[in-house]
């Protein structure tokens, strides 16, 4: 807003406040008007004599301001939120004239977005709403049956394998099974006895978390993508009893039986799933001991807060090959260094993400304390002009 148009505002507020109350309810203005402050009874003498009532010269109707723009007056007088309207004002209706083509084009622009956007579930191609540049380079995300292993930094470093399948409880959509492993899959080799270690169940996460990454809750990039295939059990996969399910969903998405078996196993509290990735190849053994049957309130978490975790058993088996299919164990594509894992997107460590979000997050802090910088110069330098309006 203009300094005339703030003149003029506070000149028909000026007036409105020295007429008297049964003019105004005349003019058709609400009986809070009494309470606006009136002109303060100055002991200095005036240079003419204060007529009656009757006889003083009242400001035309004209001139008033209507009760609605009244009221938005008394709440921002000086005109930094909101512009008063007039009737008679060409360049009140020439902005709203604008205002109307901006929205027009705004949701013009919104549908041309929508009609293109990859997220779209309806498209039977990309049914999960990824990115579609990172369907066409990992095509299992399609799949019902797929697997994603993430490097996740927050409280403590660990890696976290996400089986998606929407079996697994009772009214809960499309999500992923997370176990988070505090080694990974490092040590194990095919040349000694698997080991045995700890894999700690974590709430279900939702499906567009699995190709995140970034740092929120601590810095995470994804190391792996594949599909998961379930076994019976390690034993009858060597001796060939193990026979693959191909079955496809209503819209044709390979994995359903697959998905199905693996809430099935977790129900049992016993999975074996075979997992075929970019890198990884091998056979996971989860199992859940009897005597962890309930679920166990995190350490040091907030009251009322319902996240559980139940810790798993796990083992990694990796024949050297079934069915002529060689399989790749984790000893040959893990690095000696865990933090040498590099993102299958960009290429990136973990250090490197971290380092560009905090340069990134310095710029914007420095951005911002010129921005309030310049704000305050400019406001130092308007405070005349503000004084001047007001008296």
């Amino acid at each position: 807003m203009d300094g005339s148009a703030r003149y003029a505002i506070l000149k028909r507020l000026k007036r409105i406040a020295s007429t008297p109350e049964a003019v105004l309810e005349q003019c058709g203005y609400p009986a809070f008007i009494a309470h606006l402050p009136r002109e303060p009874s100055s002991s200095r003498p005036r240079k003419r004599a204060r007529m009656s009532p009757e006889r003083e010269p009242i400001a035309s109707t004209d001139d008033l301001l209507t009760p609605s723009e009244l009221e938005t007056a008394s709440e921002d007088p000086v005109g930094r939120r909101t512009r008063p309207k007039t009737a008679s004002s060409d360049e009140a209706r020439q902005a709203d004239s604008v205002l109307a083509d901006e929205k027009a084009s705004e949701a013009e622009h919104l549908a041309r977005i929508e009609s293109q956007d990859p997220w779209n579930d309806d498209k039977p191609d990309n049914p999960w709403g990824f990115p579609e540049r990172i369907v066409q380079e990992h095509p299992a995300l399609r799949l019902r049956n797929f697997f994603v292993l993430q490097q996740h930094h927050a409280t403590a470093k660990h890696f976290d394998l996400r089986l998606q399948s929407q079996y697994i409880r009772d009214g809960v959509g499309p999500c992923t099974l997370s176990f988070a492993l505090p080694k990974g899959f490092e040590g194990f080799r095919p040349d000694k006895p698997a080991p045995v270690r700890m894999a700690v169940e974590t709430h279900l996460h939702p499906i567009d978390y699995t190709t995140y990454e970034g740092v929120s809750v601590g810095t995470t990039i994804v190391c792996d993508i594949g599909s998961y295939t379930m076994r019976s059990s390690y034993a009858a996969l060597r001796r060939g009893e193990d026979q693959d399910a191909d079955t496809q969903d209503e819209i044709g998405r390979p994995g359903s039986a697959d998905e199905e078996a693996l809430a099935q196993q977790y129900r049992n509290r016993s999975i074996t799933v075979e997992l075929k990735g970019r890198h990884h190849h091998f056979i996971v053994n989860l199992k859940l001991s009897d005597n962890n049957t309930k679920y166990t309130k995190p350490k040091g978490s907030k009251p009322g807060v319902t996240e559980v975790k139940r810790s798993w058993l796990l083992q990694v088996r990796h024949p050297r090959k079934h069915r002529n299919v060689p399989f790749r164990s984790p000893y040959a594509v893990w690095p000696s260094n865990s933090d040498d894992f590099t993102s299958l997107f960009t290429g990136k460590t973990i250090a490197q993400v971290k380092a560009e979000y905090e340069a990134s997050l310095l710029r914007s802090t420095l951005k911002e304390k010129e921005d309030r910088a310049r704000k305050v110069e400019r406001d130092r330098a308007l405070k005349p002009l503000t004084r001047q309006l007001l008296h």
